[in-house]
């Protein structure tokens, strides 16, 4: 999936380019996966904050 999106992106922003000859690529590549992963555990982090949050309200609510 990750490869799909980044091949996509590739190629609208260097349609000329073949990857394969592209000294950059394995960069671009890299800090494109970076990018993915970290938006995922800031994702993941984001969820886990909004799920405590119910929780805590949950919580509050049973208390009154």
């Amino acid at each position: 999936m990750v490869e799909d999106c980044f091949m996509t992106w590739y190629k609208e922003k260097f349609p000329d380019w073949d990857p394969s000859c592209d000294d950059c690529y394995w960069g671009l590549r890299s800090a494109y996966y970076a990018g993915w992963q970290r938006h995922y555990a800031i994702d993941m982090a984001l969820w886990e904050l909004m799920e405590l949050n119910q929780k805590l309200e949950e919580d509050t609510d049973n208390d009154i």
